[in-house]
């Protein structure tokens, strides 16, 4: 059974990906007057591109820990351990995104002062 729960979790990483690049609404191609010329890249840039990233990974990683911490309560089965782990995990996730969150404001924050 495990086995199979594995399997449509892998499989739904893999698809849904997918699926979401089917959007009806993209354009079909770019064309040189749609494309805005790449500034210059000094500090700010820099930041704000390593910034960008960092809050995107924290979420990615911020979201698979609750999903698992939802696996874990569904197959808890009513054990103690199991459920009071399922709840620190998501507490941990919770606070993943809460950090997340937070840096990326920061960085806004203080980027806005320097300006």
């Amino acid at each position: 059974m495990k086995k199979i729960i594995y399997l449509f979790l892998l499989l739904a990483v893999a698809v849904f990906p997918i699926i979401a690049l089917a959007d009806p609404d993209v354009p079909a191609a770019v064309t040189p007057q749609s494309v805005t010329p790449i500034p210059n890249t000094n500090f700010e840039n820099t930041i704000g591109f390593l910034t960008n990233w960092f809050f995107a990974i924290l979420l990615v990683v911020a979201v698979w820990f609750l999903l698992w911490a939802g696996f874990t309560f569904v197959t808890a089965n009513g054990e103690p351990d199991k459920i009071t782990k399922a709840r620190s995990q998501v507490m941990y996730g919770l606070i993943g995104v809460l950090v997340a969150v937070m840096a990326k404001g920061i960085v806004g924050f203080a980027m806005g002062l320097a300006r």
